[in-house]
């Protein structure tokens, strides 16, 4: 099953210059279904992005540090839209500390942070630091991650591939619009060659190249998850790099 994408909108989907639905009927749901799941797989692994809402539970590696990020410290890159719960763990999985949000740290798309110093901890009666527990996938994190809601451009894209994928490029309201092939694009007297490249992280202002057909990179584009390039392990800019990349994405 699909998660952002469903055979019922599919069908009544219209692209631009299209005059009604599109005829599915040679097509069973479960065939369109797999087709849904294709083009999200596609979506997802060429952003390094999620655009569904998702539960999860991760562990992160604390640094002894105020800042806990998950792209750096857990290898996970997709932003939290809410905390269940946050507790320091031992190597068996047995809570030692349970944070609260609000009173112990704050959330802030990728990371968490604390300016107080934890009760009824040995750090906290020693040093009084404010830092998360240095150890290796110690800090246990539960809650929703990826996007709240979905781009309604992406679902677009998403549904102008599945259409593609089906009944054609034709179908799809491309054949005319010069967006054929990720590699060209030309009119009558202009023609643009693109440097082909095969990953989606690529050198700004260049097309990324996850579907193969321009006018869908175009929008995958804004949806590239950098956060994992813009975290750095230098704990003296790590609110400045991560600004930095919050203002990449509103780009």
């Amino acid at each position: 099953m699909s998660n952002f994408l469903t055979v019922s909108a599919l069908k009544l989907f219209r692209p631009s210059g299209s005059t009604g639905a599109l005829d599915f009927s040679d097509w069973s749901d479960d065939e369109l279904q797999a087709v849904l799941n294709e083009v999200e797989e596609i979506f997802e692994q060429g952003t390094k992005n999620k655009f569904h809402s998702f539960s999860d539970t991760i562990y992160v590696s604390g640094e002894d540090q105020s800042f806990l990020f998950l792209p750096q410290h857990a290898s996970y890159n997709f932003p939290i839209i809410s905390i269940t719960s946050v507790e320091e763990v031992d190597v068996q999985g047995t809570a030692l500390t349970t944070f609260i949000e609000g009173t112990d740290f704050s959330v802030n798309g990728h990371y968490l942070y604390t300016d107080v110093a934890f009760a009824d901890t040995i750090r906290s009666s020693v040093s009084r630091s404010s830092y998360w527990p240095r150890g290796h996938r110690n800090i246990k994190i539960v809650g929703t991650f990826g996007m709240s809601t979905t781009p309604a451009v992406v679902s677009r894209a998403g549904y102008l591939l599945a259409i593609i994928n089906t009944l054609g490029l034709a179908s799809a309201g491309l054949i005319n619009s010069n967006d054929l092939s990720k590699d060209k694009e030309k009119w009558d007297d202009y023609e643009v060659q693109y440097q082909a490249d095969s990953s989606p992280v690529r050198t700004s202002g260049s097309l990324p190249n996850i579907t193969g057909y321009v006018e869908i990179d175009r929008i995958l584009k804004r949806y590239v998850n950098f956060a994992s390039l813009f975290i750095s392990t230098d704990s003296s800019s790590h609110l400045r790099r991560y600004n930095s990349y919050d203002n990449l994405r509103a780009q």
